[in-house]
Protein backbone atom coordinates (compact mmCIF):
# COMPACT_ATOMS: atom_id res chain seq x y z
CA UNK A 1 0.00 0.00 0.00
CA UNK A 2 1.49 3.47 -1.09
CA UNK A 3 0.54 6.27 1.34
CA UNK A 4 1.36 10.19 0.48
CA UNK A 5 3.73 11.34 3.30
CA UNK A 6 2.32 14.84 4.91
CA UNK A 7 3.97 18.19 3.33
CA UNK A 8 6.06 16.13 1.34
CA UNK A 9 6.61 14.06 -1.45
CA UNK A 10 5.21 9.89 -2.08
CA UNK A 11 7.63 6.91 -1.86
CA UNK A 12 10.36 6.89 -5.02
CA UNK A 13 9.00 3.81 -6.39
CA UNK A 14 5.54 5.73 -6.89
CA UNK A 15 7.13 8.02 -9.46
CA UNK A 16 9.38 5.33 -11.46
CA UNK A 17 6.36 3.10 -11.18
CA UNK A 18 4.59 6.14 -12.98
CA UNK A 19 7.48 7.05 -15.52
CA UNK A 20 7.13 3.21 -16.96
CA UNK A 21 3.39 4.16 -17.44
CA UNK A 22 1.87 1.77 -14.67
CA UNK A 23 0.12 2.00 -11.65
CA UNK A 24 -0.43 -1.05 -9.32
CA UNK A 25 -3.93 -2.04 -8.61
CA UNK A 26 -6.15 -0.03 -6.46
CA UNK A 27 -3.63 2.71 -6.00
CA UNK A 28 -5.27 6.60 -6.93
CA UNK A 29 -4.06 8.71 -10.10
CA UNK A 30 -1.18 10.98 -8.68
CA UNK A 31 -3.16 13.96 -8.52
CA UNK A 32 -5.75 12.50 -5.98
CA UNK A 33 -2.52 12.10 -3.66
CA UNK A 34 -0.80 15.01 -3.97
CA UNK A 35 -2.46 18.31 -3.18
CA UNK A 36 -0.69 22.24 -3.91
CA UNK A 37 -1.13 22.58 0.01
CA UNK A 38 1.05 19.64 0.26
CA UNK A 39 4.05 21.54 -0.94
CA UNK A 40 3.45 24.79 0.97
CA UNK A 41 5.74 26.57 3.79
CA UNK A 42 3.80 26.74 6.17
CA UNK A 43 4.99 29.87 7.83
CA UNK A 44 7.34 31.55 4.89
CA UNK A 45 10.45 33.71 6.26
CA UNK A 46 9.58 37.31 5.34
CA UNK A 47 12.04 39.70 3.50
CA UNK A 48 12.06 43.27 5.05
CA UNK A 49 12.10 46.00 2.28
CA UNK A 50 14.40 47.64 4.33
CA UNK A 51 17.05 44.79 4.62
CA UNK A 52 20.50 44.49 2.95
CA UNK A 53 20.72 41.99 0.11
CA UNK A 54 23.27 39.67 2.20
CA UNK A 55 20.08 39.21 5.03
CA UNK A 56 18.16 38.20 2.07
CA UNK A 57 20.39 35.36 0.75
CA UNK A 58 20.90 34.35 4.20
CA UNK A 59 17.25 33.58 4.46
CA UNK A 60 16.92 32.01 1.25
CA UNK A 61 19.78 29.80 2.36
CA UNK A 62 18.06 29.09 6.34
CA UNK A 63 14.77 28.08 4.82
CA UNK A 64 16.61 26.18 1.46
CA UNK A 65 14.49 28.44 -0.86
CA UNK A 66 14.39 30.20 -3.85
CA UNK A 67 11.94 32.89 -3.15
CA UNK A 68 10.98 34.82 -0.43
CA UNK A 69 7.78 37.38 0.41
CA UNK A 70 9.04 40.95 0.68
CA UNK A 71 7.09 42.64 3.24
CA UNK A 72 6.84 46.25 4.38
CA UNK A 73 9.02 47.61 7.01
CA UNK A 74 6.75 49.19 9.32
CA UNK A 75 3.95 46.34 8.59
CA UNK A 76 5.10 42.77 8.19
CA UNK A 77 2.10 41.47 7.10
CA UNK A 78 1.56 43.75 4.12
CA UNK A 79 3.25 41.78 0.99
CA UNK A 80 4.93 44.13 -1.14
CA UNK A 81 6.74 41.45 -3.79
CA UNK A 82 8.55 38.73 -4.28
CA UNK A 83 12.47 38.08 -3.83
CA UNK A 84 14.02 35.60 -6.01
CA UNK A 85 17.52 34.86 -5.40
CA UNK A 86 18.65 34.49 -9.21
CA UNK A 87 17.48 38.55 -9.50
CA UNK A 88 19.37 39.22 -6.15
CA UNK A 89 22.65 37.36 -6.65
CA UNK A 90 22.59 39.28 -10.08
CA UNK A 91 21.68 42.34 -8.34
CA UNK A 92 24.43 42.05 -6.05
CA UNK A 93 27.09 40.86 -8.24
CA UNK A 94 26.75 44.41 -10.56
CA UNK A 95 27.25 46.03 -6.88
CA UNK A 96 29.86 44.34 -5.88
CA UNK A 97 31.65 45.01 -9.98
CA UNK A 98 30.71 48.46 -9.96
CA UNK A 99 32.29 48.96 -5.80
CA UNK A 100 35.88 47.18 -7.70
CA UNK A 101 35.73 49.64 -10.59
CA UNK A 102 35.09 52.95 -8.21
CA UNK A 103 38.58 51.72 -6.35
CA UNK A 104 40.37 50.56 -9.26
CA UNK A 105 39.93 54.46 -10.15
CA UNK A 106 36.64 53.84 -12.40
CA UNK A 107 38.62 51.13 -15.29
Amino acid sequence: MLVPTLGGCVAGFLVRFFQHGGRPHGVADIDQLLYASDLLNRVPVPWRAGDDLTTGLRLMDAGVVDRLPVVADDDSSRAIGIAHRAETLKVQGEALKATWRANQGGA
